[in-house]
């Protein structure tokens, strides 16, 4: 089940608000279990019973964590590492790994092991939760309920947002009540979020879909900086929109989710980027990955120089690079996803060595976010394409290498004017320059019904709520229209 589907809307999503509204406080965390329970068994019994065999050996491995000696603490820490990223390697890069390693019948007969929904993000909270504990970050030993819960939230159960251990249990062990603003807040959310997803990235899947579908024999430059622009667009739009119904919904029940997405197209260096997309992903890597292996470095260079290079400079690229290739395989088990991480983790590397400040030396600011898109977008090549073969065929055609003659296969031949209108919208929309519009109009018209001994009118913050409302009861009624017309298109984040 997932977020844009009628079922969760019309089923699943308001008996779950009015049921969490009835029920006492004391009755709440039970009821989210298992209402996350029955969220991921929507896909089938055998998937909740790993679910749970899962919580329930990383919850004694928790206690264990708690615990006053530090021969168990370590045994239990180091059982926990092995235990989630064995489970991670068996059910997502067993078969990659053996195939890379042409051991064929072994590969053969784990073809058929399918990787259950959300097992990465399941596995960097659980790894989060044992480190958290093993450096007693949390006080005391998890109690069994808020542990179940951070493992099961539904509405970042899935796709995220990564939320640290010791953040989650803070707010289970103080919860905020649900109040009717934060329910607003939390309805206003999610539909923004539904739009995003319905309305610009279903659109805009399916005209790049098209074109990546096509032989590479076919692309034309055109035709792929058409395509690549299409899934440019669609995977923020994708993902950002889906982190939008999470944290909505995380408000509708008195949950703070963090951030996840802060216009990172607009972003001025690779680095700024890194900052403003998936940033709960970055934070996780920075803290429980970058930070012990630059440390780890560090301590291992006995002088402040090594080879002529700065010793913070060794620890920070290593680091680097070690984090981006996990982040890369973290995203699938294919030579594409190693390449892209190793392909942003050696831009960082650069930029760190001199690259960046030189940059904003010589070029203005708009100057180097055209650089950085225009970087960011080659990556997303590895990242779409299914092999490194295709993405090679890609990039040659960009560059105007392709065998492609654009006779048969043309831009103009996949564009209508819903797509070019959800081009448009998703330009303007993946830049900050809308809500600035917005706040600076609302602003004046608040200011002009105001006078300087009195609160601006009524009426000014009456027009302000009716606007906004209006905006998005179109938004919600838009998104199911299109739900109901069209084929189900699901989270791209699903698969990873």
């Amino acid at each position: 089940m997932e977020f844009d589907s009628l079922s969760f809307l019309t089923l699943y999503l308001p008996a779950v608000l009015v049921l969490f509204a009835l029920l006492k406080k004391e009755a709440r965390p039970a009821f989210l279990i298992l209402a996350s329970l029955l969220f991921y068994a929507w896909e089938g019994e055998g998937l909740v019973g790993l679910l749970l065999i899962f919580i329930g050996v990383n919850y004694l491995l928790g206690r264990g964590l708690g615990a006053a000696r530090p021969a168990l603490r370590r045994a239990c820490f180091l059982t926990a590492l092995a235990f989630n990223l064995g489970a991670l390697f068996y059910y997502k890069y067993a078969f990659f790994f053996l195939k890379a390693a042409h051991w064929t019948k072994a590969a053969g007969s784990m073809s058929g092991v399918a990787l259950p929904l959300g097992m990465s993000f399941l596995v960097f909270q659980a790894l989060s939760s044992a480190i958290d504990i093993y450096r007693r970050r949390v006080p005391g030993t998890p109690g069994f309920a808020g542990f179940a819960l951070y493992l099961t939230f539904f509405p970042k159960l899935l796709s995220g947002p990564i939320i640290p251990y010791r953040e989650f249990q803070a707010q289970t062990a103080s919860p905020h009540p649900a109040r009717d603003e934060d329910l607003i807040r939390g309805i206003r959310r999610f539909i923004f979020g539904l739009g995003k997803k319905v309305l610009l990235a279903h659109t805009l899947g399916v005209l790049a879909d098209r074109i990546f579908a096509l032989p590479p024999s076919s692309l034309t430059a055109s035709l792929s900086w058409l395509g690549l622009a299409a899934f440019t667009l669609q995977i923020f739009f994708d993902f950002s929109g889906y982190t939008d119904m999470a944290i909505g919904l995380g408000s509708m029940l008195g949950f703070r989710l963090p951030e996840n997405f802060n216009f990172p197209y607009v972003a001025r260096s690779i680095a700024d980027f890194w900052r403003r997309w998936h940033m709960s992903l970055t934070r996780w890597l920075q803290e429980y990955l970058f930070l012990p292996v630059a440390y780890a470095v560090s301590r291992r260079i006995p002088a402040s120089r090594k080879w002529g290079i700065k010793a913070e400079f060794w620890a920070y690229a290593i680091g680097t690079m070690t984090a981006f290739l996990a982040c890369g395989l973290w995203h699938g088990a294919n030579w594409t996803f190693i390449v892209w991480g190793g392909y942003f983790g050696l831009l960082l590397v650069i930029e760190q060595a001199g690259l960046r400040r030189w940059m904003k030396r010589r070029f203005p600011g708009p100057a180097r976010m055209i650089a950085t898109l225009f970087l960011v977008m080659l990556g997303w090549v590895f990242f779409r394409s299914p092999n490194l073969g295709y993405a090679w065929a890609f990039f040659r055609a960009l560059f105007g290498f392709g065998r492609g003659d654009g006779i048969r296969y043309y831009p103009a031949l996949f564009l209508d004017a819903k797509f070019l209108l959800a081009g448009l919208a998703g330009l303007l929309a993946a830049t900050p320059l809308p809500t600035a519009a917005a706040i600076k109009i609302i602003g004046g018209l608040k200011g002009r019904s105001s006078r300087p001994d009195r609160r601006p009118r009524l009426w000014a913050a009456a027009v302000d709520g009716l606007a906004v409302n209006l905006y998005l009861l179109a938004v919600a009624l838009a998104s199911v229209l299109v739900l109901a017309g069209e084929t189900h298109n699901p989270f791209l984040y699903f698969r990873f």
